[in-house]
């Protein structure tokens, strides 16, 4: 069994009425000529039962009982056939070509419409009242909605997940993946209940900012405060020279796959015995314009879990503070701003930041908090939750998210629908390698993954959905691709790679 993804794409771009109106209307009449295609194959299917029926088609008077000529010699005379199994091949031909100019008339009416985002508003429209209705219900009537949506995840483990071992828990959060930003937004209503009503406080941000000083205290015992940034030296090349986001992706999947495992000194095909990297690390790169400026590209991982990690399950909730100066003291934000500085990048050099999961929400939160510091040109995020984030307009977001994966949910909102901030949200399917997708666009197959359902969190899911939606011809894609690319415009002249740890102050203080 193989996995593909399908996108579709929201924000990026923005169209005229005249325009968006016009490609609604060719997407329109794409899917009528579908239909009547569809209704003439049908016709044709019919006329083959038809004759199919038949045994027999005279032409001849005689048989028919037709008339004859008056003094007609009926001693020679020869009877004559219609040619059926001729007309039924005819009638089958017609039927199974017209079929087929049908899909691909209405193959190409779906991708248009996926490719220029024409129902993206209406969508998000729709999300936004399912998100309030189900928090309200989550606010009013807890126990049932929490009762309902469990025996819908228990259904979904055995029907969307399944397997011969039992339910999958990846089937039950495929499920319920509609629900994940209301109930995101209720648990932090609870968290906080006055902040959402403040203007302009999202209800998520608003619960973490409540939630932020217990989760650093707790943080700062388990781990300690001090946060030591050391420049490691990589025995072999993780990262390498990037001219566009499929390539930058590929950087973090490999440079997140850079973790501690027990094997590492024994199995020599571990990526930790190669590269001589390890967790909470990343990676920053300085390019060379041919105007002999800089651009750097900062590439930072997701959360890792390890107990003396800047990038642990705490600091998420950090990150995602409503409170900007919380988000500057999450120690995984710390970690990035001071390889950033010790890089030397200058305030008016352009720099890209690219990050999955937590590293998403980092470079979210600098691209937020550092305006005055950095000059921010795009960030680039996989399954992160930044939604909420003030990231000003100058700086060009690229969002990829899944939408079973929970994680990029956490925000409880829909990212903005901006010319700057692009969000490609993919969907996972199963491909049994008996069916072909009528175009290579309908979707990407996903690569490196076992057969049994994975969670969609996975750099994979997003690498394919990526791939997707630049298939599909989308402008706003386009665009974006464009711009990564041209700040990014240069030679690759030096890669740093930067490692944090926490640790205990000392009893005599620092």
């Amino acid at each position: 069994m193989a996995w593909e993804v399908s996108s579709n794409i929201y924000g990026g771009i923005r169209y005229s009425p005249a325009t968006f109106e016009e490609y609604r209307a060719i997407a329109g009449a794409l899917d009528e000529c579908a239909a009547e295609l569809s209704a003439l194959a049908s016709a044709w299917a019919s006329a083959g039962l038809q004759i199919r029926s038949r045994q027999t088609a005279a032409l001849c008077p005689m048989l028919t009982g037709g008339d004859l000529p008056r003094n007609a010699d009926l001693t020679n005379i020869r009877h004559s056939t219609l040619p059926l199994d001729q007309l039924r091949d005819i009638c089958d031909r017609q039927a199974a070509d017209c079929t087929r100019v049908a899909e691909r008339v209405g193959t190409l009416a779906r991708l248009l419409i996926r490719a220029h985002a024409l129902y993206a508003e209406a969508e998000t429209r729709s999300r936004e009242t399912l998100d309030a209705t189900i928090q309200g219900s989550m606010t009013l009537l807890p126990m049932h909605t929490s009762a309902a949506l469990g025996i819908w995840a228990l259904a979904g483990a055995f029907t969307k997940g399944g397997t011969s071992r039992g339910p999958s828990g990846i089937g039950g959060l495929s499920a319920t993946s509609w629900a994940h930003q209301g109930v995101a937004r209720a648990l932090a209503r609870a968290a906080d209940p006055i902040g959402p009503l403040i203007a302009g406080r999202q209800t998520v941000a608003a619960g973490a900012e409540r939630l932020t000083p217990l989760t650093k205290r707790l943080a700062d015992t388990d781990q300690g405060d001090i946060l030591t940034v050391t420049r490691i030296p990589a025995r072999a090349p993780v990262v390498t020279a990037v001219h566009g986001m499929n390539e930058a992706l590929s950087n973090l999947q490999r440079l997140g796959s850079q973790r501690r495992d027990d094997q590492a000194s024994s199995d020599s095909s571990s990526p930790n015995s190669a590269s001589g990297l390890d967790y909470a690390t990343i990676a920053i790169q300085r390019y060379r314009k041919s105007d002999g400026a800089n651009a750097w590209l900062v590439t930072i991982p997701g959360t890792d879990g390890q107990p003396d990690s800047p990038f642990g399950w705490l600091q998420n909730v950090e990150a995602m503070s409503a409170d900007p100066d919380q988000r500057r003291q999450a120690d995984s934000v710390r970690l990035v701003r001071e390889a950033m500085d010790r890089s030397g990048i200058a305030v008016d050099d352009d720099v890209v930041l690219v990050g999955h999961s937590q590293g998403g929400i980092v470079a979210a939160a600098i691209a937020s908090d550092e305006q005055e510091r950095y000059s921010i040109a795009h960030v680039l995020t996989a399954g992160s939750p930044i939604a909420n984030h003030p990231i000003p307009e100058r700086t060009w977001v690229t969002s990829i998210e899944m939408e079973d994966e929970l994680v990029a949910e956490l925000d409880g909102s829909s990212n903005p629908q901006t010319e700057g901030w692009l969000t490609i949200r993919g969907a996972v399917h199963e491909q049994d390698g008996m069916s072909i997708p009528a175009t290579p666009f309908e979707a990407s197959p996903v690569t490196d993954v076992g057969d049994d359902r994975q969670i969609s969190h996975g750099l994979q899911f997003h690498q394919a959905a990526y791939r997707n939606a630049e298939g599909l011809g989308s402008p706003a894609v386009q665009r974006h691709e464009r711009h990564f690319e041209d700040v990014l415009e240069g030679t690759l002249v030096e890669t740093s790679y930067w490692q944090g740890r926490m640790s205990q102050r000392t009893s005599g203080g620092e």
